[in-house]
C-alpha cells in the first residue's frame, strides 16, 4: 500500500516538474503553472481513487487535500532552493 502512495505522488508531481521548462516566459509562466496544478490534481485524484478502490467524496476529497499539499510543499522546497542557489 505505501509503495502505491509514493507512487501515485510521485507520478502526479510530473506535470509540476515538466511543465517548470516553461517558468522563464513572463506573464504566460503563471498559465502554464496553473496546467501544471491542475494536471497534478487530475493524476492525484484519479490514482488515490483507484489505488483505494473507493469512490465518492470522502475519497475525492481527501486525494485532493493530499494533492494541494504535496503541491504546495513541492513548490515551496523549489522556491527555497532558488532562492538560496543565486
Amino acid at each position: 500500500m505505501e509503495g502505491g502512495v509514493v507512487t501515485v505522488l510521485s507520478y502526479a508531481l510530473t506535470p509540476i516538474w515538466l511543465f517548470e521548462l516553461f517558468y522563464f516566459t513572463g506573464s504566460w509562466s503563471w498559465l502554464f503553472a496553473l496546467l501544471a496544478l491542475g494536471h497534478m490534481l487530475l493524476i492525484s485524484t484519479a490514482g488515490f481513487g483507484s489505488l483505494f478502490a473507493l469512490s465518492g467524496r470522502p475519497v475525492k476529497a481527501a486525494a485532493l487535500v493530499t494533492g494541494l499539499l504535496q503541491a504546495s510543499v513541492y513548490v515551496l522546497s523549489t522556491a527555497l532552493v532558488r532562492l538560496f542557489n543565486l
